[in-house]
C-alpha cells in the first residue's frame, strides 16, 4: 500500500509538470497538510482545433498500480460530439482492461496521450 502511495506521489508531479496550468488538484493537496492528492483534473486541448477541450477527471483508489486502474471520467467542455466522447470512453476503458491484463506498462500517461488530439 505504501509503495502505490509513491507511487502515486511521483506519478501526480510528473503530470503537473507536464500539465502545469492545465492540472488541477480535486482532492488532498500532497504538500500543506500532507493528505496525498488523490482526485485531479486535466483539461486537454487541441493542439490543432482550437474548439476542442476536454476535461479528464482520474482518481487514485488505493491499490492503483499494483492492482487496479484510476477511476477516470471525461467531461465535454467544447468542440466534442456525444458520439465522440462514447468512442473515446470506449478506447479508455479498452486501454484500463488491458493494463489490469498486464498487457500495458503505461498507466494515465498512455491515456492522456491516446487522447491529446
Amino acid at each position: 500500500m505504501e509503495e502505490n502511495k509513491e507511487e502515486q506521489e511521483m506519478e501526480v508531479l510528473a503530470l503537473k509538470s507536464i500539465y502545469e496550468d492545465e492540472f488541477k488538484i480535486l482532492e488532498g493537496d500532497g504538500e500543506e497538510d500532507g493528505i496525498p492528492i488523490t482526485k485531479f483534473e486535466i483539461e486537454i486541448a487541441s493542439e490543432i482545433i482550437e474548439t476542442i477541450r476536454i476535461l479528464l477527471r482520474i482518481e487514485y483508489v488505493d491499490e492503483y498500480p499494483s492492482n487496479s486502474p484510476p477511476r477516470y471520467t471525461l467531461e465535454v467542455v467544447s468542440g466534442v460530439s456525444g458520439e465522440q466522447i462514447s468512442e473515446l470512453r470506449e478506447k479508455l476503458d479498452e486501454l484500463v482492461s488491458k493494463k489490469k491484463r498486464g498487457n500495458i506498462n503505461k498507466d494515465q500517461e498512455t491515456i492522456i496521450k491516446k487522447i491529446n488530439f
